[in-house]
């Protein structure tokens, strides 16, 4: 119901953060294929939080990542392993 409310005003960008942390498994996947389906079909851009990292590769097109209020970590999603991912998370 919190995307088709956010869809309603017509943003150019949608903030989701955990937006699977509530959720089991599935739901949580059909969330996440909503959200990206959403972002490609439509422009609309989507800005993730999340500490799910399986998601995080599978879902998003770049990671970024804060560490001591700077940006240290800036890459496509596809070149990230779950390894490394994990160790700067």
């Amino acid at each position: 119901m919190a995307i088709a409310r956010a869809l309603m005003q017509q943003p150019e960008l949608i903030f989701a953060d955990e937006p699977t942390a509530s959720l089991d498994p599935r739901a949580g996947v059909e969330i996440m294929e909503l959200l990206q389906r959403l972002s490609r079909d439509t422009g609309v851009g989507v800005l993730l939080v999340s500490h799910d990292m399986e998601h995080t590769r599978r879902y998003s097109d770049r990671i970024l990542g804060l560490r001591d209020q700077r940006l240290q970590l800036d890459a496509r999603s596809r070149d990230c392993s779950i390894a490394e991912l994990k160790a700067f998370f």
